[in-house]
């Protein structure tokens, strides 16, 4: 029978070291700060965008048998959701 071994010291030891080497890394401003700001605000946008048409569609709002009705909903979602889009961007690019 194999005896399950604990790790040594000298594993302890190196995982410490590994630790404090990433420490330093994990709390860096990224290089391309503003656009990782932008993506992020207008993923929240779209994602808030497509909740709340799902939620009119749920409640039977939106006919899918009116085609521009759609379209024309999802622009002025767009538009409206855009202070999201904004305010999250805002935040995020603070945050660096």
């Amino acid at each position: 029978m194999e005896e399950k071994k604990d790790k040594s010291d000298d594993e302890f030891v190196l995982d410490e070291i590994a630790w404090k080497k990433v420490k330093g890394e994990v709390f860096k401003k990224p290089k391309c700060g503003m656009l990782f700001a932008i993506l992020v605000g207008v993923g929240t946008q779209i994602l808030a965008m497509v909740s709340v048409f799902m939620i009119f569609a749920l409640f039977g709002l939106i006919s899918p048998h009116y085609r521009g009705t759609l379209i024309c909903t999802l622009y002025f979602l767009f538009i409206i959701l855009s202070n999201v889009s904004g305010y999250f961007s805002a935040r995020l690019y603070k945050m660096f």
